[in-house]
């Protein structure tokens, strides 16, 4: 999911110039949040505060390992805010500190590996959407947040003392501590204005939803068993796991190496040879590998195609398993100095991948508005403005027209832009005089 917390403001005495200077936002509210899993989580400004103990569910999502992840933690307590404060920030900008460091990149982003985690960032987008607000958040020390780490560990007492003291507690109800699904819940929990309990099995996968099929590797096991021949049948499934396993010979990266070894012509004695010898071996390899040339085979002429650094050193390290298991010798042999001081010059040496897309002018854009003029009939005005609002806002025209099923997360609609004369919102239209000084939209 793209990001879609910053806000730009258009000048549109300028709208047809080939820059605009968006200007700053001010933010009308500062909060600090914390959460931790001593006890749960809790923000305040200087007005309200909110407490909340974790929920089984919301701890079994943020396991991790042995330990429960702090950013995890963290990103909920910004999800349970948005939730609890969103009809009270409606039309607002939003300042949010937080003491752990990894969220507000995260925020930035909008976007995690963990599926959870980008439901949670993927409903706090379409909450901003609805309710028409926006935020930053910010990285503060540990020591300037006593008071929302006290609400954490539902201190009051300390809260009291280091926070707001006349602030006034909003209650959390159970729907606002709900861990959305991984994947499509977050269509479904926008609203939070009544009550409810916990839905049944959520924060868990539900039975209905698609899964990765098992791998059969028991073979066939009976579905009814004679406990009298339980260690039997175990011991049967166990030796026929472990001839399926794959070998560390089976890795692309060791394959990699013995075609080489074949072009070379080398016998099996200088394939694993001794430790020294096969230093040597792995930087010739190396040396091969990110290279593009023909050769002559019993087949004909045939074009070996370099890999990239990147791919080099996943095949060193499956080279490095083979090479300890077949020849039993110790791990290292291609993380040792030379090896690696090698792979550090052909990484500086090699081109990178490019990225670069052609570039879209002025000129270009002066030609998509010369056709709309001419054939873009009763949508005209609205086809300029949208072609001029990618150009100005985010240099990505094409996104006004949305690739697909049309996302309210991702594309453009109609409570992204709002329109401003002289500090007060207006409507225009088609039959309007108003004309607007200023313009706000939601960039995603």
């Amino acid at each position: 999911m793209r990001r879609a917390d910053s806000v730009k403001s258009v000048d549109h005495k300028r709208v047809g110039a080939e820059r605009m200077h968006p200007s700053a936002l001010t933010a009308v509210h500062t909060l600090k949040a914390d959460a931790g899993s001593e006890w749960g989580l809790g923000a305040h400004d200087d007005d309200y505060f909110y407490r909340a103990k974790h929920t089984p569910a919301v701890l079994a999502a943020a396991m991790r390992k042995k330990h429960h992840s702090s950013k995890f933690l963290e990103l909920f307590n910004l999800l349970v805010m948005a939730r609890v404060m969103a009809d009270r920030w409606s039309g607002k900008h939003i300042a949010v500190k937080v003491d752990n460091y990894a969220l507000p990149r995260a925020i930035r982003r909008m976007t995690s590996p963990n599926p959870v985690e980008s439901a949670m960032l993927r409903e706090i987008a379409l909450i901003q959407i609805k309710h028409g607000w926006s935020w930053t958040v910010t990285w503060i020390p540990r020591e300037a947040n006593d008071a929302a780490d006290a609400l954490s560990k539902n201190d009051l007492h300390r809260f009291r003392k280091s926070g707001p003291a006349h602030a006034v507690e909003l209650r959390v109800q159970p729907a606002h501590l709900c861990v959305p699904d991984a994947e499509g819940a977050a269509l479904k929990r926008v609203r939070f204005s009544a009550p409810r309990s916990i839905p049944a099995g959520c924060g868990r996968r539900a039975e209905t939803e698609r899964t990765r099929p098992t791998r059969m590797i028991f073979g066939q096991a009976p579905a009814q068993l004679d406990v009298s021949q339980l260690e039997q049948v175990r011991q049967q499934q166990l030796d026929q796991l472990w001839t399926s396993i794959s070998d560390a010979s089976s890795q692309s990266g060791v394959a990699h190496y013995l075609k080489f070894a074949d072009r070379c012509g080398w016998d099996e004695q200088k394939i694993l040879p001794s430790w020294d010898v096969m230093t040597n071996n792995v930087m010739l390899w190396m040396l091969d590998a990110v290279q593009t040339y023909t050769f002559r085979d019993a087949t004909g002429l045939v074009t070996k195609k370099a890999v990239t650094a990147k791919t080099l050193s996943t095949y060193m390290s499956h080279v490095n398993a083979w090479y300890s298991e077949v020849a039993g010798q110790p791990l290292g042999v291609t993380t040792q100095k030379k090896p690696k001081k090698l792979l550090a010059e052909l990484t500086k040496a090699l081109p990178q991948s490019n990225c670069q897309k052609n570039g879209f002018t002025a000129d270009d854009m002066r030609g998509m508005l010369d056709s709309v003029q001419a054939d873009g009939g009763q949508q005209c005005a609205m086809w300029t403005a949208l072609f001029q609002l990618a150009w100005f806002g985010v240099l990505r025209p094409g996104e006004c027209v949305p690739a697909g099923a049309y996302d309210a997360s991702k594309h453009p609609n109609r409570s992204n832009i709002r329109f401003h004369r002289q500090g007060q919102r207006v409507y225009p239209s088609a039959d309007s005089a108003v004309l607007p000084t200023h313009m706000e939209f939601v960039v995603k």
